[in-house]
């Protein structure tokens, strides 16, 4: 690499390292952008095998991930990034730096400023002011020159004429103004886009969590996928709560504040009771929610402190996010559950008559609220099917507009788990007894090769809680029992199961483990590698050993000392015959034995021909000639 390059080069990491570190507040990346300039000073690089430098690829992520976890100072854009980015960024960096200190590293120059530019898209997911411009603009400006300084055979600026300047002026701002049409107007049609989408497809939705209000006629907070949210090792006992509802009204379960809320502290550790506990480990940080059971009778959560209502829902604060939480499940609940109101009563005034005509059909006969609740869930059960599609005009009537949940009960018997819990949720209280609608997730995924819990965005769900008399508050599912929600437990796939459990262990373990284990791992690899090499023949050695062997380099040490360097990219080949070509009637005999070495050692590397011993004493031999 040419001094300039790399100069340019480092340079430019070194302006991406500024970029990340003032966006996302993290010191760190100042010390990076050092580390860049430094190999600016440094005479010769480090060469490096191929796998030590995959090696230090794994390593990058792996820091990244490390100081994502870690509290740092705010940076300028508008909130922090998303930990896809921060890693895609921040692993981006770290390479890049490592890569502008290594000698002819894979993939050269291109890839090296590629990894800077990964850089400033990961940054480029917040809105940081003018800092990411005046940042971009030198960062590019700089890519251009050391990939014109790494091309030979491009002429000088001086050697083109007028109409390349004009052209690439033209170029310059035509991409500039698509570049700014593409940022005013790409947010538009994200969101058009998205709509339409969720309009056109929306009768694939599955169940999901949402934290806000709850819409049956809509696809608000339904779509799922298979990302996990959290990982649990221990007994489970029941689903996982996460919101607590009370108001329904024109299709909408509306977010109810139930008070009081406090703070909690967690104390004694769980580990030193008789019981194992529960360990939840969080993969997801979009919720403040700790899932927990209802009848939780200790807790210890991660970050050390939460905030709980008076229905039992434990959440982070608002500068937090859960990681961890210890529990212990006990018949008397840490948490007092508040008593029944008159909220726990309330139908919609819309549809109360129809809803309480419907519940008088169902439960005739009952008599205690047991018997009612049981005769609701027995008739969902029976004349009611589970279904993740349902008709584009759910929610009208050939007269108008109607209720989705009626839609549901008198024309289409047809829903998915929130229809179920809102449909026992208003017949329980036309019925008399108390309800509330519950959402949140149902553990029924097992990992095999380590048994813990798997839980997935595809298995959020909604169930009832109602009051009885005598029993309290208690957890009432109504889905059917071949709906998804309600089949029978499941394990992982084998395949997905494996990686699932090396991001477990990274999770339960912290990288650390992991970066000793791959760093091991490699380490042998290498010292197999040389060992190989040296009880091969040495003329193979090449294949093993970094970098070309030392009679090589002395004999291109001899030939750079005649002013015939080696040329950046040059193959074996043309410098061979460079060599020959360059030389006067008294060297012409010591470059033609040069040009046959060159040749000789370029098939032996590449093609296996000839012996390595013969070539290192016909080279040493040319260098006691060259000397006299």
């Amino acid at each position: 690499m040419s001094h300039v390059r790399r100069a340019l080069t480092g340079l430019a990491i070194a302006v991406a390292a500024l970029l990340f570190g003032a966006v996302t507040g993290d010191r760190f990346a100042y010390l990076a952008a050092a580390l860049a300039l430094a190999s600016l000073g440094r005479r010769r690089l480090t060469p490096v095998s191929i796998p030590m430098q995959a090696l230090f690829l794994i390593a990058s992520g792996m820091v990244a991930i490390a100081l994502d976890v870690l509290p740092m100072e705010p940076g300028l854009a508008d909130r922090p990034l998303r930990r896809v980015y921060f890693v895609l960024a921040g692993g981006a960096l770290l390479f890049a730096v490592m890569r502008t200190h290594i000698h002819k590293p894979e993939g050269g120059l291109p890839v090296t400023l590629g990894l800077g530019l990964l850089v400033f898209i990961g940054c480029g997911s917040v809105v940081s002011g003018s800092v990411y411009l005046s940042l971009l603009v030198p960062y590019v400006l700089l890519c251009v020159a050391a990939l014109r300084a790494d091309a030979h055979s491009t002429p000088s600026w001086g050697q083109l004429g007028w109409r390349h300047p004009t052209a690439l002026a033209t170029s310059l701002i035509l991409a500039s103004s698509m570049t700014a049409g593409l940022l005013l107007t790409l947010p538009i049609w994200y969101e058009r886009s998205t709509a339409w989408m969720l309009q056109r497809w929306k009768h694939h939705a599955h169940s999901g969590f949402h934290d806000g209000p709850i819409s049956l006629t809509s696809l608000e907070g339904l779509l799922l996928s298979d990302e996990v949210v959290m990982r649990i090792e221990g007994p489970m006992a029941g689903p996982l709560r996460g919101n607590v509802y009370a108001d329904y009204g024109a299709g909408y379960w509306k977010g109810s504040k139930f008070e009081p809320e406090s703070t909690v502290h967690t104390g004694k550790p769980l580990w030193d009771s008789v019981e194992p506990p529960t360990v939840v480990r969080y993969a997801s940080t979009e919720s403040d929610r700790f899932f927990l059971p209802r009848e939780v009778a200790a807790l210890q959560t991660e970050p050390a402190r939460a905030r709980v209502n008076g229905v039992g829902v434990v959440r982070a604060f608002p500068d937090e996010r859960p990681e961890t939480v210890r529990f212990l499940v006990g018949a008397k609940g840490r948490f007092v559950v508040a008593e029944p109101t008159q909220d726990d009563l309330r139908l919609p005034w819309t549809i109360a008559s129809a809803l309480e005509e419907i519940a008088g059909e169902w439960t005739a006969g009952a008599v205690s609220p047991d018997e009612k609740v049981n005769s609701i869930l027995k008739r969902l059960e029976r004349d009611y099917t589970y279904s993740l599609s349902f008709p584009q005009q759910r929610g009208r009537s050939r007269s108008g507009k109607i209720d989705p949940i009626l839609h549901f009960l008198l024309q289409d018997p047809q829903g998915h788990c929130e229809y179920f819990a809102t449909a026992l949720a208003l017949l329980a209280r036309a019925s008399g007894v108390p309800a509330r609608f519950v959402t949140g997730y149902r553990p029924i995924e097992r990992n095999p090769f380590m048994d813990y819990w798997v839980v997935r965005e595809s298995h959020a769900h909604a169930w009832v809680e109602v009051h009885l008399p005598g029993q309290g508050w208690v957890t009432v599912d109504p889905s059917p029992l071949h709906s998804f929600e309600a089949r029978p437990r499941e394990t992982t796939h084998w395949l997905p199961g494996l990686f699932d459990l090396a991001v477990f262990g990274w999770q339960r373990n912290g990288p650390l483990a992991l970066t000793v284990l791959l760093t091991i791992l490699f380490v042998s690899i290498q010292i197999l590698r040389l060992i190989r090499g040296r009880e091969a023949d040495p003329g193979r050695r090449g294949k093993f050993v970094i970098g070309p062997p030392a009679y090589l380099e002395a004999l291109l040490a001899r030939l750079r000392d005649r002013g015939l360097p080696r040329r950046d990219a040059e193959t074996l080949e043309g410098y061979a015959k460079r060599v020959a070509s360059s030389t006067g009637d008294r060297e012409a005999g010591d470059h033609c034995a040069a040009q046959d070495l060159l040749l000789r050692y370029a098939a032996l590397r590449y093609g296996d021909v000839g012996s390595g011993e013969s070539l290192r004493a016909a080279v040493r031999s040319w260098l006691a000639s060259a000397a006299h």
